[in-house]
């Protein structure tokens, strides 16, 4: 069970942005999660390592950090990623992103084609600044049912710290549209590895637990808590719960009820 005796940082409290790794980390990182995916055996981990890479290469591409270009770069982000959370898609221009990142409007363009295009950067941004704590849990030999566990606390944790991803996954319907803008296979490669990682986590988890659709339905559930995760720790929901251990509350409920238990003749099917 997730215990949260240990001292955590708490997500409200500003801290200090991790360094994200290099190019080189973020694939082995992909390696390390394609390959625990597989384990359910619903898709071949190369398949999924050529949908990761055509993710990294157009969204997180080679960079050298010491380059002036990169430091660029990273600050049209930031001001995108800021601009994006307070006032919205729609009513944030590109006008806007070039001025508080101190750059031309045409040298905005020259690094993003359009807004759609600089959105998913700004949100692969924001992920990537969770690869640390990915790779720590990645690097584990966990067992099913545990890695579950700590997937899930992790994420929600780490959405708490995304203060874009997590607007995203609330339902702004204008990020969602500017989301369909995208290329079409960049939004089935996106869709289909959250699908597929859900589903595998739960297949490993249950131990035959559950008939394919059962375990598709499963899958939905898990995905529907994340888009929920908004609401579900504001203060008015969470009550006066700390984040970690609400969060820690509602995994533990989830992981112990897929491993620990039965279902009788009432079970709802």
């Amino acid at each position: 069970m997730v215990s949260m005796t240990k001292r955590q940082t708490s997500p409200s409290k500003k801290s200090a942005r991790p360094v994200v790794e290099p190019r080189e980390a973020m694939q082995g990182a992909v390696r390390l999660w394609t390959e625990r995916i597989s384990r359910g055996g619903h898709a071949s981990q190369k398949e999924l390592e050529a949908q990761s890479q055509r993710l990294i290469d157009t969204y997180l591409p080679a960079l050298d950090p010491n380059d002036p270009k990169t430091r660029k770069r990273n600050r049209i982000l930031r001001a995108a990623a800021d601009h994006f959370v307070r006032s919205g898609y729609r009513k944030t221009s590109m006008d806007d992103v070039a001025r508080d990142a101190h750059v031309a409007k045409g040298t905005l363009y020259l690094y993003f084609p359009n807004k759609a295009e600089l959105l998913m950067a700004a949100l692969s941004d924001e992920k990537a600044r969770q690869i640390p704590r990915l790779m720590g849990m990645m690097k584990q030999e966990l067992s099913g049912p545990e890695f579950l566990r700590q997937w899930l606390l992790s994420s929600l944790l780490a959405l708490q710290e995304m203060p874009l991803t997590l607007r995203m996954m609330s339902g702004d319907r204008e990020i969602m549209l500017a989301f369909e803008e995208l290329n079409r296979e960049m939004r089935t490669d996106i869709l289909s590895l959250q699908k597929e990682a859900v589903v595998s986590f739960l297949a490993t988890a249950g131990k035959g637990r559950w008939s394919a659709p059962e375990l598709e339905d499963a899958a939905q559930v898990v995905m529907a808590l994340f888009y929920a995760a908004g609401p579900l720790f504001e203060p008015k929901s969470r009550g006066e719960v700390p984040v970690e251990r609400f969060a820690a509350a509602l995994v533990n409920m989830i992981v112990d009820g897929i491993v620990g238990g039965t279902r009788g003749k009432g079970a709802v099917r």
